[in-house]
Formats: structure tokens, C-alpha cells, sequence
């Protein structure tokens, strides 16, 4: 099975030139997609336990915040 895009939506304002372009290209492309709102996410504030967790992501350590976990069901799947 063919893995979703990762529509990632940073548009605040519905009416947004960026969105409708977006989602014109998701239609043209015809393949499944998954959307996340950032908006939507409720992200919190930065602190140094974040610094230092988003320097573990980079590095490929676990990540226990769960606004950073999002790419977890764009991991490549194994048969």
C-alpha cells in the first residue's frame, strides 16, 4: 500500500492563497494525503527540556513530547 503525502497546513486564515494552491496541488496529484493543522497543535512553550529533546530527534534518540512525535505514521512501513 502506498504511504500517504504529509500535507502539512500552516495556514492560519481559511481564505489563504497558500491553502487553496495546496490543496489544488493535492487534487491534481489524486493520491491519498493526511493533513495536520498546525494551528490546531498546541505547542508548548520553549524551554531547554524541548531544546534538548529536539536535539535528540536530530540525533535519532526517542522523543517524549508529543507535538514532536507527529512523523510517526510517515515511518517508512515494513512489509
Amino acid at each position: 500500500m502506498e504511504s500517504p503525502i504529509l500535507y502539512v497546513n500552516a495556514c492560519v486564515r481559511n481564505e489563504s492563497r497558500t491553502k487553496r494552491l495546496a490543496e489544488r496541488l493535492l487534487a491534481m496529484l489524486g493520491k491519498p494525503y493526511e493533513e495536520i493543522r498546525l494551528h490546531e497543535i498546541s505547542f508548548p512553550p520553549s524551554t531547554k527540556r524541548i531544546s534538548i529533546n529536539v536535539t535528540n530527534l536530530v540525533s535519532g534518540a526517542i522523543i517524549r513530547i508529543p507535538c514532536l512525535n507527529l512523523h510517526g505514521s510517515f515511518r517508512k512501513r515494513r512489509p
